[in-house]
């Protein structure tokens, strides 16, 4: 590590200690890590202005613009013309009936 750090004692919520475990064990990190991670972050957010919020979500914008371009290139200008309700609709009917279906298996 090749910034010096300081020892610092702090008070945190018996949650936020839990939170903090389950994200260092599921990355392989230490508890401290992870809140000087998270630390470094909320400083960073607090100090943003405005206008960095606008500008990061206008990059954002332009990336999202850029991926669509490229997505119908892809597809030979033809736009992606499935109706996303009828394909949520469709996808829970599937699911209720796997239910339905297995908890007809449960009981044979």
């Amino acid at each position: 590590m090749s910034e010096r750090l300081y020892r610092a004692q702090i008070l945190i919520e018996q949650g936020q200690r839990k939170t903090l475990a389950q994200i260092a064990h599921r990355e392989g990190r230490s508890i401290s890590d992870v809140a000087r991670e998270l630390i470094r972050l909320g400083l960073a957010a607090r100090n943003d202005t405005p206008e960095m919020r606008w500008r990061r979500r206008d990059r954002a914008l332009q990336r999202a613009a850029q991926l669509r371009a490229a997505i119908l290139r892809r597809r030979g200008g033809l736009p992606f013309d499935t109706d996303a309700s009828d394909l949520i609709r469709s996808m829970r009917e599937e699911r209720v009936d796997d239910i339905i279906r297995g908890l007809a298996d449960d009981r044979d």
